[in-house]
């Protein structure tokens, strides 16, 4: 006998749930003029007894683009874009800005989902001609380390500034 009350208290227990007028998978939402059902998100499709609960859709992402272009006249022109569609875009774009200062440019680095750091020479912390570097990381905390390293040894040991980082940012669709 108490096996049988058990049983009942049990299974009554999971009409309890249903009892709100919803299927398997789904929650009672009130809005004013009544009730209605809406899919329980936070319960994936696996846990429920007939997987009728819709999985959302994950997010989609679009790549954005970055470049940096250089002078090759020696004005020290530099010209970078961030947040492109594409790569040819980013190119263009940083060349374009490069070129606003009067100089030939050309393209010296284009990145996707990742930061870039532009390292200049410098004297006690004034940008001075000579190396430049550009260098690109997961992180502009990356980019900036690798540039100054690269930047340093092209001057035997000189010093060197950040001038530039950014990092591309994926964009949601």
């Amino acid at each position: 006998m108490k096996w049988l009350l058990m049983f009942a208290l049990l299974t009554l227990h999971g009409l309890a749930y249903a009892e709100h007028g919803c299927q398997d998978g789904f929650i009672p939402v009130n809005q004013g003029n009544g009730q209605t059902c809406v899919a329980d998100y936070n319960l994936p499709y696996w846990k429920s007894q007939n997987n009728s609960v819709p999985v959302p859709a994950a997010p989609r992402w679009k790549t954005t683009w970055g470049a940096v272009a250089m002078s090759t006249s020696g004005t020290g022109d530099v010209g970078t874009s961030v947040g492109e569609y594409s790569k040819n875009d980013a190119k263009d774009e940083a060349i374009q800005r490069c070129e606003a200062g009067g100089s030939k440019c050309k393209l010296s680095l284009a990145y996707h989902n990742q930061c870039v750091a532009i390292a200049w020479a410098s004297e006690n912390g004034i940008e001075v001609g000579g190396a430049v570097h550009t260098q690109s990381g997961p992180t502009t905390a990356d980019s900036s380390q690798d540039a100054l390293t690269a930047c340093s040894k092209a001057r035997n040991g000189g010093e060197c500034t950040i001038v530039y980082s950014e990092c591309t940012k994926p964009v949601q669709l």
